[in-house]
């Protein structure tokens, strides 16, 4: 499992998730929006607006949530088997001004989060 290593805001784990793809090794991710004590892509550092700022233009681009590039990009890597979230994820979808689910397909079973 790898907190914090792979979402918008940073793609530190790359490497080593490079590394799991090739061996075989299924790899679980957490903090997928950006931490997990706080969610910078909700809730955006002045260091990380920009970033985020991008990313949600990409979002409105394509007619969806911010929540949902964040769900679709930590499940890109083919090691990336589960995605964790916390029990108030549905706020994080609220936060965006979206309640609807994200409809997008993570990893086997889709996102789960509704």
């Amino acid at each position: 499992m790898f907190a914090d290593g792979w979402n918008l805001i940073t793609q530190d784990a790359l490497e080593v998730m490079s590394v799991c793809e090739e061996l075989g090794i299924a790899v679980h991710l957490a903090g997928i929006f950006g931490g997990t004590t706080v969610s910078p892509i909700f809730d955006p550092m002045p260091e990380h607006a920009e970033q985020v700022a991008a990313w949600q233009a990409l979002a409105d681009r394509h007619g969806v949530s911010l929540a949902a590039v964040a769900l679709g990009f930590a499940a890109l890597p083919k090691c990336v088997e589960k995605l964790v979230v916390r029990p108030h994820f549905p706020w994080r979808f609220r936060k965006t001004g979206k309640t609807e689910p994200c409809g997008c397909a993570v990893g086997r079973s889709g996102c789960g989060a509704w």
